[in-house]
């Protein structure tokens, strides 16, 4: 998409950009707001250009939306390595101490995360799945996996219990077995960099949804490992909702598109 409505000067432009801040950009823990605007700034610029170069982009809201998510997709993949390593360094004390609270959990069932009887199942599948988060380098390709993964999970869910529907209520207790067996790394990270630097454009959609979901599900499995750790056992109760009314972080300030 973005190779199609822009030039090889063009691209070379938003690539000295990206050059530019990995050389001269600093990045403080507790200032990632700013690097969101420095983001969004440098979105802005670059979507600018490609609209000045193809205007008819912007006649079609389909494909004015491809071309942000293309655009800011191709943005983030130039800065991503300086970008993580600051979101990885950020949560790593989260990161390690949920890799101690999996060891410590990986024995417990599906129910004792809090969902019905008879949604009893390996979720190997989803479990695999969740491994490949890491992989992706922009917030919109992490969301979008983090909807598949709910997607897998919701799949085999429905395979064990096909008599009951699978609310978020259920959702939410099933994705957090999925994540206590996993052994995906960074995921406190990597739901941390989805959030912060998430376009606007799609912030209010079902990928949003998604990386909700999987940010209270994360939770639970904290909440749970706590437990361990003051002697207390039970189903999780999570700070936050799936439907996004608490996340546990303070809100980030959105991307103006």
């Amino acid at each position: 998409e973005l190779h199609r409505h822009t030039t090889e000067e063009l691209r070379a432009d938003i690539n000295r950009a990206v050059r530019q801040f990995q050389h001269s950009y600093q990045i403080f823990e507790g200032y990632e707001h700013l690097l969101a605007a420095k983001i969004n700034g440098m979105f802005v610029e670059a979507m600018q250009s490609v609209l000045a170069h193809s205007p008819r982009v912007a006649e079609n809201k389909r494909s004015l939306l491809h071309m942000q998510l293309a655009v800011h997709t191709y943005l983030l993949h130039g800065v991503h390595d300086k970008l993580f390593a600051h979101f990885k360094a950020v949560n790593a004390p989260k990161d390690q101490q949920l890799q101690r609270y999996r060891q410590a959990l990986k024995w417990r069932t599906v129910q004792s995360f809090g969902a019905p009887k008879g949604f009893e199942a390996s979720y190997t599948t989803s479990i695999m799945l969740m491994s490949r988060l890491s992989d992706y380098t922009s917030p919109y390709q992490k969301m979008h996996f983090m909807s598949e993964v709910i997607n897998s999970v919701t799949q085999e869910a429905a395979v064990a219990q096909s008599t009951e529907d699978i609310t978020a209520d259920t959702l939410v207790p099933l994705l957090a077995y999925v994540v206590a067996q996993s052994a995906a790394p960074c995921l406190h990270a990597n739901v941390h960099y989805a959030t912060a630097l998430c376009p606007e454009a799609i912030e209010h959609t079902e990928l949003s949804y998604a990386r909700t979901t999987f940010e209270v599900a994360l939770e639970c499995v904290m909440v749970e490992g706590r437990g361990l750790d003051e002697g207390v056992e039970g189903p999780a109760r999570p700070t936050g909702t799936a439907d996004g009314s608490s996340n546990g972080h303070a809100p980030q300030p959105p991307l103006p598109f």
